[in-house]
């Protein structure tokens, strides 16, 4: 008898889950300006995107902006391209100053550029195809950002960052002759930590990224690519006493 009280809680339980992820079912995926999401760093990309503790210069404004804090330079400047899929091309620029006891400050900017081959159509009767080239689409995204993080102990880092988004998609032409430009902006937020419990070399950290409100084309509404990372790093050669090498092992 108390297996089969078991089995039937089992069961309503895993009918209590999936009714309403079935429910929610359509919401799946429905995230927007999904160029936030690539890596601009070749260092970040070539580590799996295990970077939350190990940017330490211009390009931790892409992963984690605490990272700021702990640069060894001074003055550092990033530029970058990232050749995407579908001959879609990224650009990116990134610099930051370390301005002693105040903090460390940072500027990045993303461009995007799909090429001119976008073409545009409207529904016609009078092809046999349906419809009639209406022409190139002029289709742009972008991300400027600043950031601010500061050591507030030996320890303990913190960083945050302000971006403003943005993404044209073109113009809609309505029957009756009007034009909508399906064009969205608005700020987006990243926030990270970095902490050094004081063995060896160890750190752990966090980050959030591009926390926003939903933006809107027309009636459909979408959010942001929100990202929250949690992770570890070590130079593992620290068990071996001094060294002059480092093997650096980072997991997020």
């Amino acid at each position: 008898m108390k297996t089969q009280i078991w089995k039937l809680a089992i069961a309503v339980l895993l009918i209590g889950t999936l009714v309403p992820a079935h429910a929610q079912i359509s919401k799946v995926a429905q995230t927007g300006l999904q160029f936030l999401k690539v890596e601009m760093s070749p260092r970040a990309a070539a580590l799996g995107g295990a970077y939350t503790l190990i940017g330490n210069d211009a390009t931790a404004m892409f992963a984690n902006p605490a990272g700021l804090a702990l640069s060894e330079n001074r003055i550092d400047v990033f530029v970058g391209y990232v050749p995407w899929i579908a001959d879609i091309n990224y650009n990116a620029i990134a610099a930051k100053a370390d301005l002693g006891n105040i903090g460390t400050i940072g500027v990045h900017y993303i461009g995007t550029d799909y090429g001119d081959d976008i073409i545009g159509t409207r529904w016609s009767s009078a092809t046999d195809a349906g419809f009639i080239e209406t022409g190139t689409v002029n289709v742009t995204a972008g991300a400027l950002g600043v950031a601010y993080a500061r050591s507030l102990t030996d320890k303990f880092s913190i960083g945050g960052q302000v971006k403003h988004t943005f993404q044209s998609l073109g113009e809609n032409l309505f029957a009756d002759s009007t034009t909508v430009k399906n064009e969205v902006s608005g700020l987006a937020y990243d926030f990270g930590t970095i902490f050094y419990p004081g063995y060896k070399s160890l750190r752990f950290g966090m980050s959030i990224r591009n926390f926003a409100a939903d933006f809107k084309y027309q009636e459909d509404s979408f959010s942001l690519p929100l990202t929250f990372r949690m992770g570890m790093a070590m130079d593992v050669l620290d068990f071996m006493g001094d060294h002059s090498n480092q093997l650096l092992v980072a997991v997020d």
